[in-house]
């Protein structure tokens, strides 16, 4: 008889609270899902554990550090925008590694990951003098260069 009468459910998704590195946390669920279906496992049932390298002080004091050097940097670059220019709007990703083991300490992959999922440590390709960038452009803007100057 009860099987017969409808469900009435009030389902909502639940989002999973990704902590103080949401970029590396969901490259290592990607990741996760892939060799776990290659190597046959169930990665909500097996009883898998993950750990990482991360260390939680360097994590924060990484996102600390992102957020006011882009911050700085993003206000020098609003201030030399002249008239009708679209406004250009800085981007970071930002790894620390440990040079002896190898192991990943911090990951920001962007300024904000609520606004912004694209990964720029993982997935965006740029060459290796862009870690020189932001030294540049700090400069180019204290000398009242602005991002739009060939």
């Amino acid at each position: 008889m009860l099987a017969k009468r409808p469900l009435k459910l009030d389902f909502e998704r639940q989002t999973e609270a990704l902590g103080p590195a949401p970029h590396v946390a969901q490259h290592l669920r990607k990741w996760l899902i892939a060799w776990a279906d290659h190597k046959g496992y169930n990665i909500h049932t097996d009883g898998l554990r993950v750990r990482t390298t991360l260390d939680i002080k360097i994590q924060k004091a990484a996102n600390q550090a992102v957020a006011r050097q882009m911050a700085q940097l993003q206000t020098l670059a609003d201030g030399r925008r002249k008239g009708g220019q679209e406004r250009a709007v800085l981007q970071v990703g930002f790894l620390a590694m440990d040079p002896r083991s190898g192991g990943v300490r911090a990951w920001v992959g962007s300024r904000d990951f609520a606004q912004e999922q694209f990964d720029h440590v993982s997935q965006a390709r740029r060459q290796p003098g862009s870690t020189f960038k932001p030294f540049v452009y700090g400069a180019a803007f204290m000398l009242g260069l602005d991002p739009w100057t060939p």
